[in-house]
């Protein structure tokens, strides 16, 4: 059995912003991970803030999107030009790779 990990959903709200970086956390609204705030300087010297809060979204979005698929899965995945070329042969077939192999 693989190891256990909070469960899904997760989420960022809106409000998850604390100054100086977002709160990742499950819906039991306890604070499970942390994006920092980055700032950087754009071609021209300016002062602009990475996008910090698209960071902690992409990483919500994929723990939610694979939810139900073990760790060991995950880690054993194809990279992302295997997967893309994958997914481009689907054509409506079944979404999975791996049959049998996601996790109960």
């Amino acid at each position: 059995m693989g190891e256990l990990h909070t469960p899904e959903p997760w989420e960022c709200p809106d409000e998850s912003f604390r100054g100086d970086y977002y709160v990742i956390e499950p819906k039991s609204g306890f604070c499970l991970a942390t994006v920092h705030r980055v700032l950087e300087a754009d071609d021209e010297g300016a002062t602009i803030e990475a996008p910090s809060k698209a960071n902690a979204r992409r990483i919500v979005a994929c723990v939610n999107a694979l939810a139900g698929v073990s760790i060991e899965l995950l880690e054993e995945m194809p990279t992302n030009t295997q997967w893309q070329a994958f997914l481009e042969g689907l054509s409506g077939k079944e979404l999975s790779p791996w049959p049998g192999r996601l996790a109960p």
